[in-house]
């Protein structure tokens, strides 16, 4: 039995065959990869993985070598059959799953086909190596097979690869404009805290978390009480956020997808006004990757120190998410806050970098992570010295967690809550200081909530309850125009980019489904303020409320959708009501129509789709079929001014609904 021989050139094929695998990927997500690290990182991971593999195909040869000849062509060639086949078949999944079956789970039929590929390109393989054994690659054969081969090869990538390593550029930031601003003139800061749910801050009614910051902050600035994400995941949620367009518009609404450039956001419109626009991307699903670069001068992600020297390109290479995950799981509670994303105190500082240094008309978009899990321990808040304790529980190792966790992962949420506000306080208080407060606008809001058991779940993004969609959403304008205005009529994240572009006296994209909450507050107020006019008796009117109307002429219909791990979601919020529909036999087991009446059930406690008591008089069927149908119209809408190529026909009595409905404007196209 020769063992080692065995082991060296089944080694040696598999080596080189995996090898070839990592880099045939990273090749294939190269063109939307930020640098070019992958493809040393690929070659180089996965050839040692592919070693692994190799050399327990050796051993497995030299224990049936009785019975069967193993030459060397024979050792080398199973072994790269043998490394090349599983992970090919773990790749092509993966990617069939994203791509092709949009994260719904890959069908047996589509796992065979898959399974026959590989097994038909197994055979060829087989087949045909062994001739060129013979021939032209008889040199891998030779003494320790191929290994001083790859070494030169991996040698100069390596050499070519850390050359082309991407650094941080925190340091850079874009030219400002020639000369001073006008007197007049403002700038923006937009602070988007990521998986911020609005209960979880004092202002908006609770009162377990420590906020004294934020809740300052609230009494600056026009607050918004029922403010509504379009949808519960970061990528296709901050696409709307810069959009003002739905997901079925931008169409960045799966993990594969990215933004596409026909998209115009409101960085856009302000850079072309002279506006230097810079943004702290702190999470990777918004990062130049998926395109969310667009507009910015100044574009730098916050990015993580990776595990293993990644980088952005190498995280998106399957194996590499395989190996973070079991490192994860094998590291259980201890972390460092640094593998995972950068804290708000160095976020808010590289804003401070950014601000010193413009001379123009600037705006900047800061991405903070608190409190998105993993969730840390803060000794700092309890009077210790250390921001970190080094414990941290995260959604990669405890991916369902038990009911009777709930109160720990929700203790640890609120901690973090409370330690972003310290750290956004301090930021807050050094720009009153310096002066520049007062002519600032700031916006700060969340691209979605986190839900802890209120329907069964953790985490987010697979449902569309008001625990995942309702947010913070606080706008301060210059000089304290409007400070202290509470609004209690629901708005949307894409009713921000026309909102920040009308402050700049600029119009809206046409596309953009949005409206302007500085103008509707507003009229909102002049209307509402308005002293009540006596009768010829001198008797004031007194309105009687309907609970069964949404009395606010401000009022309009607000979206959510969602299509996140083969959960394909879509809810619309009217006149009080919530109607959510769900595809059938979605992994998180949601019913596939609910509807709630938000005024007196706010936390969705109580599903009337499927009853018979009326509500407000209706049928419950008939409101459901109201709703959907609105529901179906607007998306429609979206789909039409969107890019995703499809042309929809809105008629003039849809069109009129729409607009009756708050979801266009009086002027606005129903059909681009």
């Amino acid at each position: 039995m020769n063992l080692a021989r065995n082991v060296i050139q089944s080694g040696a094929g598999a080596f080189l065959a995996g090898s070839f695998v990592g880099f045939g990927e990273a090749a294939y997500l190269a063109s939307s990869a930020p640098d070019q690290w992958a493809l040393v990182y690929a070659w180089v991971l996965y050839g040692l993985v592919g070693l692994g593999l190799g050399a327990a195909v050796g051993v497995v040869l030299s224990l049936v070598q009785r019975w069967i000849a193993v030459t060397d062509s024979r050792a080398f060639g199973l072994g790269a059959v043998g490394a090349a086949a599983p992970m090919a078949f773990v790749i092509l999944r993966y990617l069939a799953n994203k791509v092709v079956y949009l994260e719904r789970g890959v069908p047996i039929t589509g796992t065979l086909a898959i399974v026959a590929v590989i097994l038909a390109s197994s055979v060829a393989f087989l087949v045909v190596f062994p001739v060129l054994l013979r021939g032209p690659l008889a040199f891998l054969l030779r003494g320790p097979g191929v290994f001083g081969a790859w070494f030169l090869v991996g040698m100069s990538l390596l050499g070519v690869g850390f050359g082309a390593k991407p650094q941080n550029p925190r340091s850079v930031w874009g030219m400002s404009p020639a000369g001073e601003p006008s007197p007049d003139s403002f700038n923006l800061i937009f602070i988007m805290v990521d998986t911020l749910r609005a209960d979880a801050i004092g202002t908006y009614g609770f009162k377990e978390v420590r906020t004294p910051n934020l809740d300052r902050f609230a009494t600056e600035s026009i607050v918004f009480e029922q403010a509504s994400a379009n949808a519960s995941w970061t990528r296709a949620s901050g696409a709307s956020i810069f959009s003002a367009q739905l997901p079925s518009g931008h169409t960045a609404a799966l993990k594969s997808s990215t933004l596409p450039s026909g998209v115009v956001t409101w960085p856009e419109v302000l850079q072309k006004d002279g506006v230097v626009n810079a943004a702290l991307i702190n999470n990777i699903n918004l990062t130049s990757t998926f395109g969310f670069n667009q507009g910015f001068d100044s574009f730098v992600y916050e990015s993580p120190e990776y595990p293993f020297g990644g980088t952005e390109s190498v995280f998106a290479l399957s194996l590499y998410k395989v190996l973070v995950k079991v490192v994860d799981r094998l590291n259980g509670e201890s972390k460092e806050v640094y593998s995972y994303y950068q804290p708000a105190d160095v976020v808010l500082e590289d804003a401070v970098s950014f601000m010193k240094v413009q001379k123009g008309r600037w705006s900047i978009f800061v991405h903070l992570m608190e409190p998105h899990d993993p969730y840390f321990e803060h000794p700092s808040l309890n009077g210790g010295s250390e921001d970190y304790s080094g414990v941290g529980v995260g959604r990669a190792e405890l991916e369902k967690p038990d009911p009777s966790q709930k109160e720990h992962l929700q203790g640890l949420y609120r901690g973090e809550v409370e330690f972003l506000d310290v750290k956004l306080g301090t930021f807050l208080e050094d720009l009153r200081a310096s002066g520049e407060y007062d002519r600032t606008m700031i916006v700060i809001t969340a691209d979605h909530g986190e839900e802890f058991m209120e329907h069964g779940g953790f985490w987010h993004g697979t449902s569309l309850y008001e625990e995942q969609l309702r947010v913070p959403l606080m706008i301060k304008l210059p000089k304290g125009k409007l400070a202290g205005t509470r609004v209690p009529w629901p708005v949307h994240s894409l009713d921000l980019g026309p909102t920040i572009v009308a402050q700049y006296g600029l119009a809206p994209d046409p596309s953009w489904l949005g409206h302007d909450l500085v103008k509707d507050t507003e009229a909102w107020l002049e209307r509402t303020q308005l002293a009540p006019v006596p009768d010829e008796h001198g008797v004031v009117e007194v309105p009687v409320v309907d609970p069964c109307s949404f009395t606010w002429t401000e009022s309009r219909i607000v979206i959510a959708e969602q299509d996140f791990e083969g959960n394909a979601l879509a809810s619309i919020r009217k006149d009080g009501l919530k109607f959510i529909r769900a595809n059938k036999g979605n992994p998180r087991g949601l019913p596939e129509a609910s509807l709630f009446r938000l005024t007196e059930d706010p936390v969705e406690a109580t599903n009337l789709a499927s009853g018979s008591a009326p509500i407000c008089g209706a049928n419950p069927q008939v409101v459901k079929e109201r709703l959907q149908e609105d529901l179906d119209l607007a998306i429609s809408v979206a789909k039409a001014r969107g890019v995703s190529g499809e042309k929809v026909k809105i008629g003039d009595t849809e069109c009129a609904r729409m607009k009756s409905l708050g979801y266009l404007d009086d002027d606005a196209p129903c059909e681009e």
